[in-house]
């Protein structure tokens, strides 16, 4: 058998004719496990049950805290990195204090905090079951740059508004190392469809003892783009993409040292469909045609899914006859780069199990539905006011982000954007159900950096403490007052004056909007002195540990080699209830890490390399 069957068994390609062959037991292909020989296309999907949108996560545990209410037990950093190992140093110092151990882990993910969500109890983690990663991320990347920074309501993408693709995204593999963590101390992994990494939630309590949820709207874009790549629109607008890179069916092409290389035939498509019953034998030729070409899209977006074809193809009946004249239509057209000698009896054998293969393939494919059913979206569309401005920009970021076909119509278009903007609804509905909390208590917030929690963090109950440029310049000022000029810090703070007046300039009404949409949802804002750079480091006071222990209420955050930074910022604390603020990282990165640079600590090395010390750990209660 040729190997290239199945490396190339993904390529969209291929124009060599089938109209030649001849079925004369013409009959469909029925699976044992069907419940009705009658299936559909994508233009007519009513004989398919609708798809109820569930949450995967029933009931689940309430989740590890990060606000006051915090009573810490046991904190988790991984053991592979020096620079996780020294500040696990300091904690354990503080967690003698303040009652909570420190445990490394052997999964080497020095981000732990990013690839899942714990239960409070230690009990479960959560992860999303679908990972934005790669071409995904780029598509949404281009969604949320599409609009300039003069439109209205464009301040809803967050920092991407002003041109900034930096976006959440756990790969697969690193999801998969949260397993290392389950296993040490006997959690149960389960999946979400909320696409979340943990660094974009926040979790805290109400005044009135409700939980919430702050979450960056990335995550709600996420989670309804990847789990509805099947809808119509996302069809037609990846088969126009396709067809205009001529990727969808084209000529066999020369690819030494490999030979020629052929991809999938389109009236063989139409056969297989017609053979599993999702093209009736009887339809037009550009009905036929069409449902090949959503087909063959679909192949695109279901990924390989190979274990689950091969559970399908032992179901697979063919005739004698049947089985004789697919494998003829194959070897004639080279479909997939069908390539085998069918006069010797165990390529013979590979070539048949190969047509089942391709058979269930087409099951497989074809039976894949988006989370939200047609009728769902429509019914939430039937309970929203649409502004015309926003569905215009949404038919912009759509068509930027390859979401949306630019040929279609005006209507279509609207139509769409529409019905994107009303899956976004759906997902927050998923979304307040899989975090346990009531949907007015999901506090969607526009997104201040790839994540949200190296900007905002929960402290007292019912209060939030987010970054704000015009306080962060009263901390400067203050420093820079109180330093001598001739202190070897001192450019520095005047380099630090200089970028946060200028982030205030520019920023400062991103800032405004995420401290109104945490008002609006019932949360007291505090204004914070939080992060910023000095030209040579990076302070960043939000990515830290809020809890309870002996010391009342204490927080333990990223210390800046400024001490008065750190002076200043312990002081802003106290005015916000904080008893105790500890500063950890404080060791010489140079001497801890390779990474590190001269004069730089542990803590600003995390930073510069976009964490802190939220982000390099995750944590359950007593």
């Amino acid at each position: 058998m040729n190997k290239l069957s199945i490396i190339i068994a993904l390529l969209i390609s291929g124009t060599a004719s089938a109209n030649k062959i001849i079925f004369p037991d013409d009959k469909p292909i029925i699976f044992p496990d069907d419940s009705t020989s009658t299936q559909s296309s994508d233009n007519n999907q009513t004989n398919h049950p609708s798809n109820v949108s569930k949450p995967l996560l029933i009931n689940p545990r309430p989740h590890s805290l990060d606000d006051i209410n915090n009573q810490i037990g046991k904190i988790f950093l991984s053991q592979h990195h020096k620079e996780t190992a020294a500040v696990a140093k300091e904690l354990e110092q503080i967690g003698t204090t303040e009652g909570f151990t420190v445990e490394l882990t052997n999964d080497g993910e020095l981000w732990a905090e990013d690839n899942k969500w714990m239960s409070a109890d230690g009990t479960h983690i959560y992860q999303p079951v679908k990972a934005l990663e790669g071409g995904d991320k780029d598509d949404l990347a281009a969604f949320t740059t599409a609009l300039p920074s003069d439109s209205p309501g464009y301040i809803r993408e967050g920092h991407h508004s002003f041109g900034w693709k930096e976006m959440f995204g756990v790969r697969s593999e690193n999801l998969r190392r949260a397993k290392v963590l389950a296993d040490k101390i006997g959690a149960k992994i389960e999946k979400a469809y909320s696409v979340i990494d943990g660094g974009n939630m926040l979790i805290g309590k109400k005044a009135n003892g409700e939980t919430y949820a702050i979450v960056g709207r990335d995550s709600v874009l996420a989670t309804t783009v990847l789990h509805n790549e099947l809808t119509p629109e996302r069809i037609d607008a990846k088969k126009g993409e396709l067809k205009a890179r001529n990727r969808l069916y084209f000529a066999p092409f020369d690819s030494p040292p490999l030979g020629t290389i052929y991809g999938p035939d389109i009236n063989v498509d139409i056969k297989l469909l017609e053979l599993t019953n999702y093209l009736p034998a009887n339809a037009d030729q550009n009905t036929k045609e069409t449902t090949a070409e959503n087909y063959r899209t679909r192949v695109y977006f279901s990924g390989s899914d190979r274990d689950q074809i091969k559970k399908e193809a032992q179901k697979v009946k063919l005739s004698s006859t049947q089985m004789d004249t697919l494998v003829s239509l194959f070897a004639q057209t080279h479909h997939n780069n069908f390539n085998f000698d069918l006069n010797n009896p165990s390529e013979r054998k590979e070539a048949e199990e190969e047509v089942k293969m391709e058979l269930a393939k087409v099951k497989v494919v074809m039976s894949k539905k988006p989370l939200y059913s047609e009728e769902q979206v429509q019914q939430q569309m039937a309970t929203m006011h649409f502004d015309g401005v926003e569905v215009d920009q949404t038919i912009t970021q759509l068509e930027t982000g390859s979401y949306l076909d630019k040929n279609k119509d005006v209507f279509y278009k609207e139509t769409a954007a529409k019905k994107f903007l009303a899956m976004n609804e759906l997902t927050k509905n998923i979304m307040a159900k899989e975090l346990g909390v009531k949907r007015n208590n999901l506090v969607i917030i526009a997104q201040p950096g790839f994540h949200v929690d190296m900007h905002l963090r929960p402290l007292r109950t019912g209060e939030v403490m987010i970054h704000d440029p015009e306080i962060t310049l009263r901390l400067v000022n203050i420093t820079i007052r109180n330093t001598p000029e001739t202190d070897p810090y001192y450019p520095e703070l005047q380099e630090a004056k200089k970028n946060v007046e200028k982030e205030k300039n520019t920023l400062q009404p991103l800032y405004d909007k995420i401290a109104q949409q945490l008002s609006t949802a019932g949360l007291q804002v505090n204004k914070a002195p939080g992060v910023f750079q000095t030209g040579k480091r990076e302070v960043n006071f939000m990515n830290g540990i809020t809890g309870s222990g002996a010391s009342g209420a204490f927080y333990i955050t990223n210390a800046s080699s400024i001490k008065l930074f750190n002076e200043a910022f312990a002081y802003f604390m106290q005015g916000q209830g904080i008893t105790k603020t500890y500063f950890i990282g404080q060791d010489n990165a140079k001497d801890i890490s390779r990474f590190g640079k001269k004069g730089e600590n542990v803590a600003e090395l995390l930073l510069r390399r976009q964490g802190g010390l939220d982000c390099i750990t995750t944590h359950i209660a007593k």
